[in-house]
C-alpha cells in the first residue's frame, strides 16, 4: 500500500493444523494449532511514520472446542478455549462455555460467558502521527500535537456474559433477542503526555504534547439487540432491528475520562427488499442513529437506496444512492479533541457487474 503520507508492504505466512473427532459418542470435539509469521517494511513521512519502521513478529495459536450433547436434540454445551502466545504480550488463555436448549424445532434458548483479549497493534505500539499544530497566543511558539504509541501496553481483557432466544412462528417469520453485559479491563485510551519544547531542523523551536497510547481505563457495557424478518411472499421482504447499549466508562489508577470513546445509546434499522417487476428489483434501508453526547454529535435518520435491472446474461446494472436524507452528517469524533473527523455525505452512482 502507498500514498503521500507512509509506504506500507506486509507479508505473512501461516501453517495450521485441525483434527475433529468423537471420542465419546456424545462429543464432537476439534482442536487445532496456528504459527503465523508476520513482518512489514514501512516508509513513512515527518508527518506519519512507525518506529521502528520494520517489524517481524511470531504467532503461536492453539485450540480446543467440544460439543457435548448432554440430551440429544434438546440441550447442546459448548466447552472451549484459543490460547496465544506473542511476542507483544505473551501467554493467554481464552476460555469460552455455552448452553443451548432447543424446546421446538422453532423456539430455542441459549447463554454462554466468555474470556478474550485484545492484543495491541502496530499502531497502538509504534505509531508516531503528527496529529495538527497551531500557534500559542501567549507565547507565539508554534504548537504540536502528536499522537505517539506505547509498546509497554497490556492487552485489553474482557469477560462477556450474554443469552438470547430464537423464534421462528411460522416459515415467514423470524425473530431472535440477545442481551448482553460486558466487563472491559485495562481499556487503551489516548492520555496527554509531558510537553517539551524541541528545536526543528530549520532552526526554529516549538513545543511538543504527545498523546500516547495508555491502558487507563476499565468499562462496563450492558445492552439488548432484537431482530425481526419478515417475508411477505416472493415479492416482499421486510426486516427491522433495534440495538440498547449503555456504556459506564470510568479512569483506573491513572485515565483521563476526557479520553473516552463514545457511542450511540440506541440505533435502529428497517430494511426493505421488493420484487418490483421481471429482472428488476429494490432494495431500501432506513436506519436511525442516537446522538453521541460527549462527541457533541447529533442523532441523525438516513437512508439508502437500490434498484436494480438483470437483462440476463449474468449482468446486472444497478443504480444505488446513499445518505439520501441530508447532503452529509458526522458520524466520528477524535477521542482526545473535539475536530470531526468524520463527515458522510449524500451520494449516487451508477454500477455494472458481470457475475460469474
Amino acid at each position: 500500500r502507498e500514498d503521500f503520507l507512509l509506504d506500507l508492504s506486509s507479508y505473512y505466512s501461516d501453517l495450521e493444523f485441525r483434527h475433529r473427532l468423537s471420542p465419546f459418542g456424545a462429543n464432537d470435539l476439534t482442536y487445532g494449532l496456528n504459527v503465523r509469521f508476520y513482518t512489514d517494511e514501512t516508509e513513512g513521512s515527518e508527518v506519519f511514520h512507525f518506529d521502528p519502521a520494520d517489524r517481524s513478529l511470531m504467532f503461536y495459536r492453539g485450540f480446543i472446542h467440544d460439543e457435548i450433547s448432554l440430551i440429544e436434540d434438546v440441550l447442546m454445551l459448548t466447552l472451549g478455549s484459543r490460547f496465544e502466545e506473542n511476542e507483544q504480550v505473551g501467554f493467554n488463555a481464552l476460555p469460552t462455555a455455552r448452553l443451548l436448549w432447543s424446546l421446538s424445532d422453532r423456539f430455542s434458548v441459549w447463554g454462554g460467558v466468555s474470556y478474550t483479549t485484545g492484543s495491541p497493534s502496530r499502531v497502538y505500539d509504534d505509531l508516531s502521527l503528527n496529529y495538527f499544530s497551531f500557534q500559542d497566543a501567549e507565547s507565539g511558539l508554534p504548537v504540536l500535537i502528536r499522537t505517539t504509541g506505547n509498546d509497554a501496553l497490556d492487552s485489553e481483557a474482557l469477560v462477556a456474559y450474554e443469552t438470547g432466544i430464537w423464534a421462528e412462528p411460522s416459515e415467514s417469520l423470524y425473530l431472535s433477542a440477545v442481551a448482553y453485559y460486558f466487563r472491559y479491563d485495562d481499556v487503551i485510551n489516548n492520555t496527554m503526555g509531558e510537553a517539551s519544547i524541541l528545536a526543528h531542523e530549520s532552526g526554529l523551536s516549538y513545543l511538543l504534547v504527545p498523546f500516547p497510547y495508555a491502558n487507563e481505563l476499565e468499562a462496563d457495557s450492558v445492552g439488548f439487540e432484537i431482530a425481526l424478518d419478515w417475508s411477505f411472499n416472493k415479492t416482499i421482504q421486510i426486516g427491522a432491528t433495534y440495538g440498547f447499549l449503555q456504556i459506564d466508562a470510568r479512569p483506573n489508577d491513572s485515565g483521563d475520562l476526557d479520553f473516552v470513546e463514545d457511542a450511540p445509546k440506541h440505533n435502529a434499522t428497517l430494511r426493505g427488499h421488493f420484487l418490483v417487476g421481471y429482472a428488476v428489483e429494490a432494495d431500501v434501508i432506513v436506519r436511525s442513529v442516537h446522538e453521541l453526547s460527549r462527541s457533541d454529535i447529533d442523532s441523525y435518520i438516513e437512508g439508502d437506496a437500490r434498484l436494480a435491472w438483470f437483462p440476463g446474461g449474468n449482468w446486472e446494472l444497478s443504480l444505488i444512492g446513499r445518505n439520501l436524507f441530508d447532503s452529509r452528517h458526522s458520524e466520528l469524533r477524535s477521542s482526545v479533541f473535539t475536530m470531526p473527523l468524520s463527515y458522510i455525505g449524500r451520494s449516487a452512482f451508477l454500477e455494472v457487474a458481470y457475475k460469474y
